[in-house]
């Protein structure tokens, strides 16, 4: 399948594993590169409340049930989430929309991105951008294989550009039919 015309943004900086074999298979299929940079001037790491009071909307009634069983740190985050101040919550929604406009623009040239720096996956929530996690290969250690995975995020609505690169990755690569040993 030809990827003549996708338009790939990288990050400038090391490329995590698995990154650069995902960014060889789309340059043979015809994928073109230019350097990105995410919105760098928001503070994201603020507009993590937004989650935490999505996330508790969403389980309110299992909170309130006072399930806990197999949620980890969760229930916590989403009893908190209940005494967010609106007045704070609309400051970072208006905050959030800015971030969404400046996700615009760093996406405008650019179909998909490969790739995840840290702020990348609370990026990608606060603002819609779909995201493939695919694995990517394993670490091994004392016979113990772990694997780790890529992650490629396309504009917003761009699925079927996203999906054809994951897809183009997966035709190449075998990493996501291991299975692990019972």
């Amino acid at each position: 399948m030809s990827l003549k015309g996708l338009r790939v943004g990288l990050f400038d900086g090391d490329r995590r594993p698995g990154e650069q074999e995902a960014i060889d298979i789309l340059k043979e299929r015809g994928a073109e590169f230019v350097t990105i940079e995410l919105p760098a001037d928001i503070p994201v790491q603020a507009l993590v409340m937004i989650l935490f009071c999505e996330a508790g909307t969403v389980f309110d009634d299992i909170t309130r049930d006072g399930v806990t069983e197999g949620l980890n740190r969760w229930p916590g985050l989403f009893r908190r989430a209940r005494f967010t101040n609106a007045a704070d919550y609309l400051k970072a929604n208006r905050i959030r929309t800015q971030l969404i406009h400046k996700m615009r623009d760093t996406m405008k040239d650019i179909d998909i991105y490969i790739g995840s720096p840290a702020s990348e996956l609370l990026i990608t929530n606060l603002t819609g951008h779909p995201t493939v996690v695919m694995p990517a290969g394993f670490n091994e250690e004392d016979g113990q294989k772990t694997p780790f995975s890529i992650t490629m995020t396309g504009q917003l609505f761009g699925e079927s550009k996203l999906l054809a690169a994951a897809h183009a990755f997966q035709q190449e690569t075998s990493y996501h039919r291991e299975r692990p040993v019972l």
